[in-house]
């Protein structure tokens, strides 16, 4: 075994082991007392409820992910990919023909080995009421999302394979570009564009809440163009409001499930802490943080494609298809050390959201007993271990939060959160989940 082979492996296994030893860690932390704030909420049947749940999602993850590695491992030494490879050139299709569609193939592929375990979960979360998607219905949304993947993954495929074989040593740098471009029509109009292929939306009718949440985002100076409801209830038991659009044609989005779960003070609460998460994310440095990693993964493939001793560790010809395939494999190790950093932030950020949530609505008990009651049907973990935390969590733990808004933490968030009726300065696509 070659020095290139070992390092593949290296990689492949530490992120593997990496990310099974946290869930474990999580799980163990998941045993520590409910927290004071929480124990009025949290009774000690649903507090074992929750570690159960927790427990059989570390187990789905684990053999999930096991079955993965040993598929791919497999598939790779007893020559998978070197005789996929010679496959598909007896076809006789030009490399960037033949590539792409050995490219989404491949994604495809995986996707659909994995169908198995996505209803396996989705058992698990329909034993514990937190899911409600049955089969029928899971298997019409996999049918709209792989149609929509075959649809969107071949051309940005074929750009960056073209790229790559045509404009020499410094490839990456236009590779960077497109996929960039790419990204953010793909995230900004493809995706929400497919959104009511599988919710419905509807303009929340006049009333209570529609006037309280309207009176809300006018006293924050938060323009928006509707209310809407969205009818999330058949696959999710978990509730929660978030925004969606551009500009001032942003829409506040209520998922049914929090009308019927929380009072009008509760629901304004869940409303600021979306719009207060909007107004912290800054929208350009995000989009400069996510360009730039692009730019550093796209750098490293251009590295990685050219390197003849990975395609001897594979024992396949080089091509700049299987070079991106490999490399699909070596880089989440990379990704972690950015996802480590960005949930740093995303963290920072929803500390100021939580205190501007508290201070405009003039209400923090009325902000803590919504987190509450959200925290509840997602059965979350109130406990978690700080490395899955550092690893995982976009958000503080929910006992921190609670602490935060009381005052007694993230008092920094609070001052930098001083002015809370300026408008954001620049638009952005808000999709932020207030729970």
């Amino acid at each position: 075994m070659d020095v290139v082979t070992v390092l593949i492996l290296s990689a492949i296994l530490t992120f593997f082991a990496t990310n099974r030893f946290s869930e474990w860690m999580n799980v163990a932390a998941a045993s520590q007392p409910v927290p004071a704030q929480l124990q009025e909420i949290y009774q000690p049947d649903h507090h074992q409820r929750s570690r159960d749940y927790l427990k059989q999602t570390a187990i789905y993850e684990f053999i999930k992910n096991f079955s993965a590695l040993v598929c791919v491992l497999a598939f790779w030494f007893v020559g998978g990919f070197a005789a996929a490879d010679n496959l598909l050139r007896s076809f006789g299709l030009s490399t960037l023909v033949g590539g792409t569609i050995f490219v989404v193939s491949y994604v495809l592929l995986i996707d659909l080995l994995k169908v198995p375990f996505y209803l396996y979960k989705l058992k698990i979360d329909r034993e514990f009421g937190v899911g409600k998607t049955t089969p029928a219905l899971f298997f019409v949304d996999y049918a709209k999302n792989f149609i929509g993947r075959l649809v969107m993954l071949p051309l940005p495929v074929f750009g960056i394979l073209w790229i790559f074989e045509k404009m020499g040593s410094q490839s990456f740098l236009y590779v960077w570009l497109f996929v960039s471009v790419c990204g953010v029509f793909i995230q900004d109009v493809f995706l929400p564009l497919l959104a009511p292929l599988f919710n419905k939306y509807r303009s929340l009718e006049d009333g209570e809440i529609r006037t309280a949440v309207a009176e809300y985002a006018k006293r924050v100076n938060f323009r928006f163009k509707d209310i809407v409801v969205v009818d999330t209830s058949q696959r999710t038991a978990v509730a929660g409001a978030f925004l969606r659009g551009f500009g001032n044609s942003k829409s506040i989005v209520l998922n049914d499930n929090l009308i019927r779960s929380v009072s009008r003070d509760e629901m304004v609460a869940a409303v600021a802490l979306a719009i207060g998460r909007d107004r912290f994310d800054n929208w350009f440095l995000g989009l400069i943080g996510t360009v730039g990693m692009i730019g550093i993964m796209f750098y490293l493939m251009s590295l990685f494609i050219w390197e003849p001793g990975i395609f001897r560790a594979f024992g396949v010809q080089q091509s700049v298809y299987l070079g991106l395939v490999f490399f699909s494999l070596v880089f989440p190790p990379v990704e972690l050390g950015f996802s480590i950093v960005r949930n740093y932030m995303s963290r920072r950020t929803q500390a100021k959201a939580d205190a501007f949530a508290a201070s405009t609505t003039g209400n923090p008990d009325s902000v803590i007993s919504a987190l509450k009651k959200l925290s509840v049907t997602s059965l979350a973990n109130l406990t978690p271990h700080p490395a899955y935390v550092l690893l995982n969590h976009a958000k503080p733990p929910l006992a921190q939060r609670l602490q935060s808004i009381a005052g007694t933490r993230y008092s920094s968030a609070a001052t930098e959160a001083k002015d809370f009726t300026d408008p954001p300065s620049l638009p952005r696509e808000a999709s932020s989940r207030a729970s």
